[in-house]
Order: structure tokens, then sequence, then C-alpha cells
């Protein structure tokens, strides 16, 4: 793969790039996140690795930048524990991987497989392409979400979440299936990601609409229906 590293520590850089390329990736690095920016603006990378403490510079609006400018984007941050920065900051700015320091290699190569993976098989199988329920339309080849003619900027994850959600339209879905659909990995213990993301799509989708289309079901999961309330035992949060 094709790798930027956005480090501003020179020594942790030159550590994972060479740990990188010894696992034969070509490997290019930013000290900050402008300079970052700027070269996902100048060439295409397959995958970002982003190191954030409290001293980056602009890592995080970095982070938001490039997922902006590329929703497909494969992202993970590493952070350190106890840190100012966290999970939540990592996934509200776009990443779609969360990473506490210090990392082991092996576990980093593990994420880097699994977004992969996830990418080829996004582009590999071939799947209806728009799908609709009430006013709301994603289309899966132009990778654009509208609602009522409007158009709805999601991050990669919650374009993910979205297609799962409308792929399977009235059925219940747990929140451990959907992190190991989503995410690719199982659901950790006391992990609250799921639930951030559902909120992040409410807020997006549901949010200013009289039929909520996004709806809880109490001690099983979410379910993707028309109705403005699910009858069994549901609530919209």
């Amino acid at each position: 793969m094709k790798i930027l590293l956005i480090d501003d520590e020179p020594k942790v850089a030159a550590a994972i790039s060479r740990d990188l390329r010894e696992q034969l990736h070509s490997v290019a690095i930013a000290t900050d996140g402008s300079k970052g920016y700027r070269m996902v603006r100048g060439e295409h990378y397959d995958l970002i690795i982003l190191d954030i403490n409290e001293l980056s510079t602009g890592v995080l609006e970095a982070c938001r930048k490039i997922r902006e400018l590329d929703q497909r984007l494969p992202i993970i941050m590493l952070c350190a524990p106890g840190g100012e920065y966290g999970e939540e900051d990592a996934l509200k700015c776009g990443a779609d991987e969360y990473l506490t320091k210090p990392v082991r290699f092996t576990e980093l190569l593990e994420r880097m497989n699994t977004v992969a993976h996830r990418e080829y098989n996004d582009q590999a199988i071939p799947e209806q392409k728009v799908y609709k329920l009430d006013d709301l339309e994603l289309d899966t080849d132009r990778k654009v979400v509208t609602r009522h003619g409007r158009y709805v900027h999601l991050s990669a994850r919650e374009f993910l979440l979205l297609e799962l959600l409308m792929k399977n339209q009235d059925r219940v879905l747990s929140r451990a299936f959907i992190a190991e659909t989503v995410w690719g990995t199982p659901l950790k213990p006391k992990s609250n990601v799921v639930d951030v993301y559902i909120n992040y799509l409410r807020t997006k989708i549901d949010k200013g609409h009289s039929k909520h289309l996004i709806h809880t079901v109490t001690g099983m999961g979410y379910i993707f229906k028309k109705e403005t309330r699910y009858k069994l035992n549901s609530a919209h949060k």
C-alpha cells in the first residue's frame, strides 16, 4: 500500500515508517497536519495514519479536511492514553480506526488489513446502486445521500452505517452485528462507538423531519423503518 504517515515526532515517524517499509509498503511522511493535507490533495494514497498528541499541529483539522476531500480514503488515528484527544475526537473528525499508544505493530497491521479488505470488498462486490426509503435516497456509486432532495454530507463511516441500515430495512440489527459489519471488529466491552455513530446519523438524517427513520429497539439494537415510532418496545432518542 501507498501510505501517508502524519507525525510530528521524527523518531516515532522513523520507527513506524521503517517497520511499514519492511512489510513492503511505500511510506511518505508529513511533519504536520497542514503539510499532510497538501500532500493528500496532490497525490493518491491508499491509507492515512495520523499520530496525534497534545503538541500536534492541526492534525485533527487535517483529518476533517482529508475526510471532506475523500470520503472513502481509510484513516487510522493513533492517540496517547489519557491525553487531551481520544476516541471520540478521532471518530468525530472522520477516522475509520483508533488505536491507543503505545501501539503494537502487529495490531496496526491488523487494522490496516481490516480497512484495506473492507475497501476492496466495497469495490469488488456488485450490489444494488440506489436505496430509497420515504424521501431519503442513498446512491452507492456516486456516494451521495439526499433527503427531501437536499444533499446530506456524511463521513465515510457514517455512509457505511447508513448503507447497512438501508440494506436491512425493517430488520432489527444488534450493536454487535453493526460493529462487526461496519468496523470489521468485534464490539468491545463498554464501547459506545455504535451508539455514537447512530446519533451522528440521526442528527444528519432525522433532525428537522417529521418522519424519523432510525429507531432504537430497547435491549436489541436498531431498526430502519418508515414509521415515526417502532411499536415493539422501541424509542427514538
